[in-house]
């Protein structure tokens, strides 16, 4: 057996299910979220709504002189600019964070008018300097007349709210929705990692049972070879992904196991590039495959081959389990390839398209498995 690769002491390199946080911390931390001040497309409804509703409600400005009417509707926009944008500070930077400390309604309402008060008159502390600077050319807007900014100020205002509001609920309905589809292909990778477990472990055992009464010694032997498989299967169940190196690791023990039983009946290869030994792969993806290949390629046989080869092409890890046996669809050994079809769901839901799994005859005879996984675990 040839095979060359560096040791690592960790096991995986992903949890299974990742770093996605619960729901509600999920939408708790998005409620800390802070929107933009003011959204792109809000620029233009900006700049033109404070004169288009200053006509609305003063409709006489119609037949006055088009300068007077200029100097009304500037006088008019640079104080709803001022206070809206005030009010508009305040309920996307304060307001949310205070209005949580609150529970009881009158205090709610309490704060909401103290907000719009205090919007008010830091709109008015802003804009009267901008006011008096612009006194040369537009009159100082009549006090009486200053309603008018503050109706258009909080149509502004609520309009932004209002779509922010939309907005942020909207993220939280797609989130829910991207977690609950997550959890579902958990739940499913779960269900065939569950059926893969126990079906190559009742194997095992049956093996560990057979050399109980023809060998002790080695039965002793393979019952270490299988708490190794069972301590992976384990740690590996609990985990998205795991190093090539200890998939391989957990195939030499398994393939040390039939060893005992198959004795010289049995050779196995591995070559494994030494770079690849990092490599995060999904648990479990091979050890079937080496399976399949002894049951259908050497079982049957006086003495057969089974060759484990990892490579990199380009983006693609390359993983090929060969047997020199009778080749696809020639095997004595009926089966209903559940095991590969098991797989090919798993890789389907873990990879998309990216993956795939391929059973073609090997040149000069036997069975070569090939299966291509994006490299880096992407």
């Amino acid at each position: 057996m040839s095979r060359t690769m560096t040791p690592t002491d960790e096991l995986g390199v992903e949890p299974l299910g990742g770093s996605d946080p619960a729901l509600g911390d999920l939408l708790s931390a998005e409620a800390e979220s802070i929107e933009p001040l003011i959204p792109h497309w809000a620029v233009w409804f900006y700049v033109l709504s404070p004169p288009m509703l200053a006509l609305l409600l003063h409709p006489e400005m119609v037949d006055q002189a088009p300068t007077t009417v200029a100097r009304r509707l500037t006088a008019s926009w640079v104080h709803t600019v001022a206070i809206g944008a005030s009010l508009h500070a305040l309920y996307a930077w304060v307001v949310p964070r205070v209005i949580r400390t609150v529970q009881h309604g009158v205090l709610r309402l309490l704060v909401h008018i103290a907000s719009i008060l205090l919007g008010i008159a830091l709109g008015l502390v802003v804009s009267a300097p901008v006011a008096y600077l612009l006194s040369q050319w537009v009159p100082l807007l009549p006090w009486w007349e200053l309603y008018t900014s503050l109706v258009i100020a909080s149509c502004w205002v609520l309009a932004m709210v209002s779509y922010q509001k939309m907005r942020s609920h909207a993220r939280k309905v797609e989130r829910r929705a991207q977690l609950a589809q997550q959890a579902v292909l958990r739940a499913r990778l779960a269900s065939l990692m569950a059926r893969t477990n126990p079906h190559f472990l009742f194997n095992s055992l049956n093996t560990v049972a057979g050399l109980i009464g023809e060998d002790p010694q080695r039965a002793e032997e393979a019952v270490e070879r299988l708490a190794d498989l069972f301590r992976y299967t384990l740690d590996a169940s609990r985990r998205a992904r795991v190093t090539l190196h200890k998939e391989i690791e957990a195939v030499e023990s398994y393939l040390a196991m039939e060893a005992l039983r198959y004795e010289e009946r049995l050779v196995h290869r591995l070559q494994i590039d030494e770079e690849l030994a990092g490599e995060p792969i999904p648990p479990l993806v091979i050890q079937p495959l080496v399976e399949n290949a002894i049951r259908h390629g050497i079982e049957e046989r006086r003495r057969g081959m089974v060759e484990v080869t990892a490579q990199r092409r380009g983006d693609r890890l390359v993983i090929v389990v060969s047997d020199d046996g009778p080749g696809p669809g020639r095997s004595e050994r009926s089966g209903s390839g559940t095991s590969l079809a098991d797989l090919r769901q798993r890789l389907e839901l873990i990879y998309g398209k990216d993956a795939s799994l391929a059973v073609n005859a090997r040149e000069g005879g036997g069975c070569a498995v090939e299966l291509i996984l994006p490299a880096g675990g992407s």
